[in-house]
C-alpha cells in the first residue's frame, strides 16, 4: 500500500476568500496545530487523552508562543488520525513551497465514462482559474502576475489538485477494465 500525502477537501478553498493569515501566505504551522487541538470536539482534553500524554504537556507543546516544547514528528501525525484533519500537513507543505494532495480521491472506481467526464471539468476549471487572473493582470497594463492575489493563487493550487486527483481517477478506472494475463497450460 503506498502512503497518502495529504487530502485536499473542498474547504480547503472558498471562492473570493483571502485564504491567508494576512502576512500573504497560509497560517503558520505553530497557528494549525494550535486551532486543530481546541477546535476538536473536546478540545484539548479529548486530544490529551487520546495521544496518551497530559492536558498540561500538550497546552505546552500546541502554544504558537512557547519556543521551548514541540509536538514530535510522530505526535504530528497521530494528531492528524485522531482528528482526521491534514490541514498541519497543508500548512507543513505550503511552508516549503509545496502543496499537498492526495494519492487517491475514493476507494471505489469511476465508470470510464464519469472517469473521462470528470476529467475534463477539473481541467476546464483549472484553465479557467488560471485564465482569469492572468488576463486581467496583463490587460490592465500592470504588468505580468502583478496583480494576482494570494486567493487567486490558492484557487489555481486547489483546481490543479483537483485534476491531478482526475487524472488518478481516470488512471484507476482504465485499470479495472485491464484483462487478467492468460496463465500458461490455458489457466
Amino acid at each position: 500500500m503506498r502512503p497518502s500525502i495529504s487530502i485536499t477537501t473542498p474547504e480547503s478553498y472558498i471562492a473570493g476568500v483571502d485564504q491567508t493569515d494576512g502576512d500573504g501566505g497560509w497560517p503558520s504551522v505553530d497557528e494549525t496545530v494550535h486551532r486543530m487541538v481546541h477546535e476538536f470536539p473536546g478540545g484539548l482534553a479529548a486530544i490529551a487523552e487520546a495521544m496518551g500524554i497530559s492536558k498540561g504537556v500538550l497546552a505546552h507543546k500546541v502554544n504558537p508562543n512557547n519556543s521551548q516544547y514541540h509536538l514530535t514528528m510522530w505526535e504530528c501525525i497521530k494528531l492528524q488520525k485522531i482528528t482526521r484533519d491534514v490541514s498541519l500537513l497543508q500548512a507543513i507543505a505550503a511552508e516549503l513551497g509545496y502543496v499537498a494532495i492526495p494519492c487517491a480521491r475514493r476507494p471505489d472506481v469511476l465508470t470510464p465514462y464519469e472517469a473521462l467526464t470528470n476529467l475534463a471539468a477539473e481541467f476546464s476549471n483549472l484553465m479557467k482559474a488560471l485564465a482569469d487572473p492572468i488576463h486581467r493582470a496583463t490587460a490592465d497594463g500592470s504588468g505580468p502576475l502583478e496583480s494576482v492575489s494570494i486567493s487567486e493563487e490558492n484557487r489555481v493550487n486547489f483546481m490543479a489538485a483537483g485534476l491531478i486527483e482526475a487524472i488518478g481517477d481516470a488512471q484507476a478506472s482504465m485499470r479495472a477494465l485491464r484483462r487478467e494475463t492468460p496463465k500458461a497450460g490455458g489457466k
